[in-house]
C-alpha cells in the first residue's frame, strides 16, 4: 500500500500530537498507510525569522528543509516555509498552515510549484470577538480599576450607590464602530447587538446588504468616526500602508470615544493615540497588538495612566479552544483535499488541480 508522509512542525501552543491525531482520524478511510513525523520546537527555540519572502514566522528555515526532504505535507503554525524549504521537499503535495492567514509560507513560490496552502481562518475568531467584548466593558465600567479599589483598601464607605467607586457607561444602547468587519468583526457585531447597541462598521469589501442582515449598518470612515462613542478596530493593514487611524482621523472623533485594537498594530498611529488620550478627544483605550513585542521597557505606551489606557499581551486571540479549533480545520481540509474536493480555505485554490493529478499517484 503507498504512503503518505506527513511532517507536522509543532510548538507549545499546538503540539504536533494534537495535530497528528485530527489529521490520522480524518484520513483514517484512505486507501494508503498514512505516517508522521512529529517535531515540537521548544519556546526558547522558537527564534524569530527575518525574511523578504515571509513575514511572522518562528523556527530554523535550514532545519525545516532537512526535515522536510522525503515528506508529501507539511503541518505548521509558526514554522517558515520558504523556498529553500521547498527546494529541499521535491515531493511535496501540500503546506496545511495553522493561522488565519498563512504569512509564514512563501505561497507565490509553492503556487509555482502546484503545492496548495491550506490555513486555518476563524480559528480564533470567537476568543478575538469575546476578548473584544469584555474588552470594551472593562474599559467603560473600570472594571480593573475598582479591582484595585478593593485592593488597595479604598473602599471604605458602605454605600452600594456612589461614584466614589471606579464606575463608567453602559455598553447597551451605545453607537459601536467597527472598523473592519470581516469574520471577527462581524462576531462582534452580533454580540453587541445582543447588549443592545447600535453597531457601524467601515470595511470596503464587505456588503452593505450582508452587513444589514446581521444587524450592522454599513458606514464611511468618516461617519464612523463621528458618530461612535466607542470604535474597535478589526482590519489587517497591508505592508508600508499608513495606519488607518492616524492624526486627522483622531481629529474626526466628535464624541470621544473609547478605542479598542486586537488586530495589527500598524492600524493605529500609537503616538497620535497617545495624543488623543492626552488631550481627551479619545477617552480610554485597550491595546493588545504593538509595533515591538513584548513592549520596550522605555515605551510610553508603559507611561500613560494604566486607567485610560489598557495593555494585554497579544492574548485576545489566545484560549484553550483554539489550538483544538485549528487541528479540526486543517484536518477537514486535507480530508477533502484527498477526496480530490477543494477545501473550503485555501490560499492558492490555482495550485490545487496540480495537486490533484500528483496525489493521484499515491492515493488512487
Amino acid at each position: 500500500m503507498a504512503e503518505l508522509r506527513f511532517l507536522i512542525l509543532g510548538d507549545d501552543f499546538t503540539p504536533a500530537a494534537l495535530f497528528q491525531e485530527s489529521i490520522g482520524a480524518a484520513l483514517s478511510g484512505l486507501d494508503a498507510t498514512v505516517s508522521f513525523r512529529c517535531v515540537d520546537t521548544e519556546p526558547g527555540q522558537l527564534t524569530t525569522v527575518h525574511s523578504e519572502e515571509i513575514s511572522e514566522a518562528y523556527g530554523d528555515i535550514a532545519e525545516g528543509a532537512a526535515l522536510a526532504r522525503d515528506c508529501h505535507v507539511i503541518v505548521t503554525t509558526f514554522a517558515p516555509v520558504t523556498k529553500s524549504v521547498l527546494d529541499g521537499a521535491p515531493e511535496l503535495l501540500a503546506i496545511a498552515c495553522g493561522r488565519g492567514g498563512p504569512v509564514n509560507i512563501n505561497i507565490e513560490e509553492a503556487t509555482r510549484r502546484g503545492i496548495p496552502v491550506l490555513f486555518a481562518p476563524g480559528r480564533n475568531a470567537r476568543a478575538v470577538a469575546e476578548f473584544t467584548v469584555a474588552g470594551m466593558i472593562n474599559l467603560m465600567r473600570q472594571i480593573p480599576s475598582a479591582i484595585d479599589y478593593v485592593r488597595d483598601g479604598r473602599w471604605r464607605t458602605p454605600r452600594e450607590d456612589t461614584f466614589e467607586k471606579p464606575s463608567g457607561p453602559e455598553l447597551g444602547g451605545r453607537t459601536v464602530g467597527l472598523v473592519g468587519c470581516g469574520q471577527v468583526g462581524r462576531l462582534v457585531g452580533r454580540l453587541l447587538r445582543a447588549f443592545g447597541s447600535r453597531v457601524l462598521a467601515h470595511d470596503p469589501y464587505a456588503q452593505a446588504s450582508e452587513l444589514a442582515a446581521l444587524g450592522i449598518e454599513y458606514a464611511s470612515l468618516e461617519a464612523l468616526l463621528r458618530e461612535s462613542e466607542v470604535i474597535s478596530v478589526h482590519a489587517r493593514v497591508a505592508r508600508g500602508a499608513p495606519p488607518l487611524l492616524g492624526p486627522p482621523q483622531f481629529a474626526a472623533m466628535e464624541r470621544q470615544p473609547y478605542l479598542l485594537n486586537t488586530a495589527r498594530a500598524a492600524a493605529i498611529d500609537y503616538e497620535a493615540l497617545l495624543g488623543a488620550l492626552r488631550n481627551h478627544t479619545v477617552t480610554a483605550a485597550l491595546l493588545d497588538v504593538y509595533p515591538d513585542e513584548p513592549i520596550p521597557g522605555d515605551s510610553p505606551l508603559l507611561q500613560f495612566d494604566k486607567a485610560r489606557l489598557h495593555l494585554t499581551p497579544h492574548s485576545a486571540g489566545v484560549s484553550r479552544d483554539i489550538p483544538g479549533n485549528t487541528a479540526q480545520i486543517l484536518a477537514q481540509g486535507l480530508f477533502d483535499l484527498t477526496r480530490r474536493k477543494v477545501p473550503a480555505h485555501v490560499a492558492n485554490e490555482v495550485a490545487v488541480s496540480a495537486c490533484f493529478r500528483r496525489l493521484a499517484t499515491i492515493v488512487g
